[in-house]
């Protein structure tokens, strides 16, 4: 079987992207290494992470833009059995079957997180659910993800199918010893940033549903107790953002440590930033997976993460998952896992055994399997 795979969700400026590209490159490299697959991809866009691939067995064709009309004309000329839409949202007008891989439903809920106007947005998500009705089978990334199609009443349960992501490969391979190595090599990065003390981070996209103003509310309380330990954020602007960037220089002015903003990171230096984290911080509103969580297991570092969304799906709701609005818990854990050894150990040794369940081959196997069966 030879499976198309739309990558026009990755950005045509050649930037790493979000989270939805970094899993897009990632299922990508694993569906390759296991079937014969075609890449359609923009001009200008990154497919490749940086990370180690086996066997991979994949063609790319290359796209003048990212237009609907672009890709069915690709199509056309490059014949395919099935197409994978990792974005989740299919075009119109495809001539083979599709399949979307859906990360959430937030939009429904939350439109007021997302950036696109009231027509660009309902268009979006007539695609998606259009998508997902006619499609022989539904690929999410969460038993969150399926929760909420099933509780909006969108699809049967019986034709969504559960994936999970896979983090980071590089990360996801080290041992102690490799992982120490790394982290000696890297440290230049840190120095490149700025970032010369122990700090706790918050990584990835700045957008209103990271709850980031949340952790600067806290944080010149978290900084009193602990004034040798900085708070890094790091990550592209987002959307709707305005209120994190006022919410950071009001933190500022009453804290004792600093608050370091990092933009427009590149994978290497993601990977450095979350190894010599000391905490990494996810106290997100909702989380279709989780990513960033995954990764912080994988790198060593002990995660403190919101209780919404998927994120209890990834790590385990251990005493790290917590309400993302209340002040007093996060501010007594973020303490507390600093000062507390035997806590600090605990948590890394239940978090990376939680972490090993995850892996892109994994999902890879179960989007592929899927594709076959249902296939007509």
């Amino acid at each position: 079987m030879n499976i198309g795979i739309d990558l026009r969700c990755l950005p045509a400026d050649g930037s790493p992207g979000g989270g939805i590209a970094h899993a897009a490159r990632a299922i990508s490299r694993a569906m390759a290494a296991r079937e014969a697959t075609v890449w359609f991809v923009p001009q200008g866009a990154r497919p490749d992470d940086g990370s180690p691939s086996s066997g991979c067995s994949s063609s790319r064709v290359l796209l003048p833009d990212a237009s609907r009309r672009t890709l069915l004309r690709a199509l056309h000329a490059h014949a395919c059995d099935a197409f994978f839409v990792p974005s989740g949202a299919v075009p119109f007008g495809l001539p083979i079957p599709a399949y979307p891989w859906i990360h959430d439903l937030d939009i429904f809920s939350h439109p007021e997180w997302f950036p696109q106007s009231f027509f660009r947005r309902a268009l979006t998500t007539h695609m998606v659910l259009r998508g997902m009705r006619r499609a022989p089978a539904v690929f999410v990334v969460s038993a969150y993800a399926k929760r909420q199609c099933i509780e909006r009443g969108l699809l049967d349960p019986a034709t969504i199918r559960v994936t999970g992501e896979g983090g980071d490969a590089i990360l996801a391979g080290l041992t102690a010893d490799s992982r120490a190595k790394l982290r000696r090599k890297t440290q230049s990065i840190l120095m490149r940033f700025g970032i010369a003390r122990p700090y706790m981070l918050i990584l990835g996209t700045a957008e209103p549903r990271k709850n980031i103003p949340f952790i600067a509310r806290i944080w010149p309380q978290v900084s009193r107790v602990l004034p040798g330990i900085d708070l890094v954020i790091a990550g592209r602007d987002g959307w709707r953002m305005q209120d994190i960037p006022r919410a950071l220089e009001d933190a500022r002015i009453s804290a004792a440590s600093d608050i370091l903003r990092v933009k427009n990171i590149e994978d290497d230096e993601r990977r450095a930033l979350l190894l010599h984290a000391s905490l990494v911080l996810v106290p997100s509103l909702s989380e279709g997976f989780g990513l960033v969580a995954l990764e912080a297991a994988q790198a060593g570092v002990p995660v403190l993460l919101s209780n919404r969304g998927a994120l209890p799906e990834i790590l385990g709701e251990g005493e790290w998952c917590l309400d993302p609005e209340d002040d007093a818990l996060w501010v007594r854990a973020m303490v507390r896992i600093i000062a507390d050894t035997d806590c600090r150990l605990s948590w890394l040794s239940s978090q990376a055994e939680s972490a090993k369940r995850w892996s892109w081959m994994k999902a890879a196997d179960i989007i592929l399997r899927g594709i076959r069966e249902t296939y007509d």
